[in-house]
């Protein structure tokens, strides 16, 4: 009898660890990386992130503490991604117009995972022509695909406007010649100086006009189609960034 009871026992705790392993398995998890994108799947526990907590709802259950662990650059982003929820969540002209299509955009910007790119250029280029300014191109602030629905990875720009607001500035001649310092140069997305909160959740909202399908593709901007893009989203988004702002600046 006793051994009977020890193994009933045995079998009950058996099964209830595989239905916890499960679970957990089945949470997505937000997954942050310094060398690229990260896949869309529910991706297993490794050394910098841990499994979500099963207690939590859907794709709310991140590992948000090592994330925010991480360092500034993951800070950043929580703080803007949170606010953009909030924003997306309530009544106002910014949620409504990101809801225009008939999809789900709080839904949408949930499953959206960030990554972190190193690699691309960070200074402020100027091509001159006989000594005169032709062109003038900033780092990129942030991409993803365009239309491409929920589960899409926004790369930021570690040199761009979303963490930085300044840059040095290279100047190279279209008649050849070494490329030469010249100074520096505030960093912008739209009127908001770079590295603000301001400036961080008009590069998140512009990313997820991108990924709804309600921004043109303006990936090369070869005829200033982001700038355009970003006016548009202010003329709806303005006054909820700008009162995020300010309502983060008044908190104790």
């Amino acid at each position: 009898m006793l051994y009977a009871r020890r193994t009933l026992r045995g079998v009950l705790l058996f099964a209830l660890a595989l239905f916890f392993t499960t679970a957990l398995k089945a949470q997505s998890v937000f997954r942050w990386t310094e060398s690229g994108p990260v896949a869309r799947k529910a991706l297993a526990p490794d050394a910098d992130f841990r499994a979500p907590v099963a207690a939590l709802p859907s794709f709310d259950a991140f590992a948000l503490i090592n994330l925010e662990a991480k360092n500034k650059r993951g800070r950043s982003i929580l703080a803007a991604r949170q606010r953009v929820l909030e924003i997306l969540s309530s009544a106002n002209a910014c949620s409504e117009w990101f809801a225009q299509l008939g999809s789900d955009p709080l839904h949408t910007f949930r499953t959206l995972t960030f990554a972190l790119d190193q690699k691309a250029e960070e200074h402020v280029i100027e091509r001159t022509n006989a000594g005169k300014l032709e062109v003038r191109a900033s780092p990129y602030v942030a991409k993803v695909a365009q239309d491409g629905g929920e589960s899409q990875t926004v790369t930021l720009n570690a040199g761009g406007a979303f963490f930085q607001s300044v840059s040095n500035v290279i100047r190279l001649a279209k008649e050849g010649g070494p490329a030469q310092n010249h100074g520096s140069r505030p960093l912008r997305v739209g009127p908001y100086l770079g590295n603000t909160l301001e400036a961080q959740l008009t590069t998140l909202l512009h990313e997820l006009g991108h990924v709804l399908g309600l921004l043109p593709f303006d990936g090369l901007d070869a005829n200033g189609q982001s700038a355009v893009n970003t006016t548009e989203v202010l003329r709806h988004c303005r006054s909820s960034i700008e009162g995020a702002a300010r309502q983060r600046a008044s908190a104790p």
